[in-house]
């Protein structure tokens, strides 16, 4: 992990790109176009089931619900559709499978995307941009090369 990681993260443009990130490593069966769907619902609850785990046994399942549904109403002022997805009491997620099916993957991805890099963005505000990092290096090792890449581009 290093400091252009932590200072990549910090910013808005850093927390979609690492959003992106997370979300393509959890693509059933990877990220060859076109991605369906079902393809992208999946992963955006993997994503978010992931991060539920581990921040879960850090902060309890209310601490991680708070946030969770903070950057989910975040996501709504950006992407009204996504009113839908509710979360559970221990924070997970709900009615991503009952999203209206005329949704574009593509817009689904942005919807994930958004909700992740609010996630994101709000561990970097409570937690700081470098325990943010090493979260999410722990449950994604890739995470750190894939960004630095993709922010060298």
């Amino acid at each position: 992990m290093s400091v252009r990681m932590e200072t990549h993260i910090a910013t808005e443009l850093g927390q979609k790109t690492c959003a992106r990130s997370l979300l393509q490593f959890e693509i059933p069966g990877g990220v060859a176009p076109p991605i369906s769907a079902a393809a992208q619902r999946a992963a955006i609850n993997s994503v978010c089931e992931k991060l539920r785990c581990l921040l879960s046994a850090i902060a309890g399942a209310h601490g991680f619900r708070s946030l969770i549904v903070r950057a989910h109403s975040l996501a709504v002022a950006e992407v009204p559709w996504f009113h839908a997805v509710q979360f559970n009491a221990a924070g997970a997620l709900e009615g991503i499978d009952l999203l209206d099916p005329a949704i574009d993957p593509s817009e689904l991805a942005r919807g994930g995307e958004i909700l992740v890099s609010r996630l994101i963005g709000l561990l970097v505000i409570f937690i700081g941009d470098g325990l943010t990092v090493s979260i999410l290096h722990e449950i994604w090792p890739q995470i750190g090369e894939r960004s630095q890449d993709q922010g060298e581009s």
